[in-house]
C-alpha cells in the first residue's frame, strides 16, 4: 500500500491545488439553498418545542433532518474550499478532522453528485400550518417567544 494518499504512484503530486471555479460556485449555491432548508427546519424545531404535547419522535425527525442538512453542507464548504485552491488545514480544527481525512471524506465528484441530486425538504406555505396550539396562547405560556426582543424573526 502507498505511503501517500495519491491514486497513481507513478504520477508526481500536484505542484498546486486544482481550483475549479464552476464547481466552487455550484457549491456556494448549494451552501445558500442548504441555510435556506436549515432554517426551515430550525423553525419547525422551535415551534414543536413550544407545544408540550409534541412527540419524541417528531422532535427527533426534526433533529435528524438538521443534522443531515449539516453533514451536506460541511461536505459543500469542504469541497468549495478545496475547488478555490484553499487549504483545507484553515477547516481542520473546526471539524475535528486531518487534512488527509477531510479529502478522502468529501470526494468532490461525490459531493458533486449529492448536491445536485439532493432534494429540498417539504415546505410549508406562510399560514397554512395548523399549530396544535393557537400562538397567541403559546405566547402567553412562553413570554414573548424570542429570546432577543430586537430579532428580525417573528415569534412563534
Amino acid at each position: 500500500m502507498p505511503a501517500r494518499s495519491h491514486p497513481d504512484p507513478n504520477r508526481p503530486p500536484r505542484s498546486q491545488p486544482a481550483v475549479d471555479a464552476g464547481r466552487a460556485a455550484r457549491c456556494t449555491e448549494a451552501i445558500r439553498d442548504i441555510a435556506e432548508d436549515f432554517v426551515v427546519r430550525a423553525e419547525e424545531l422551535l415551534h414543536q418545542t413550544h407545544n408540550p404535547d409534541t412527540p419524541a419522535t417528531d422532535l427527533v425527525v426534526t433533529v435528524a433532518e438538521l443534522g443531515r442538512l449539516t453533514e451536506e453542507a460541511t461536505a459543500a464548504l469542504v469541497v468549495r474550499q478545496r475547488s478555490q485552491g484553499e487549504p483545507l488545514k484553515e477547516l481542520t480544527p473546526a471539524l475535528g478532522l486531518t487534512e488527509d481525512r477531510l479529502r478522502k471524506k468529501y470526494h468532490p465528484q461525490a459531493v458533486d453528485l449529492r448536491l445536485a441530486s439532493r432534494s429540498r425538504p417539504r415546505r410549508e406555505l406562510p399560514g397554512s400550518r395548523t399549530p396544535r396550539t393557537p400562538p397567541a396562547r403559546r405566547a402567553r405560556r412562553t413570554g414573548s417567544g424570542c429570546a432577543n426582543p430586537a430579532s428580525a424573526w417573528p415569534a412563534p
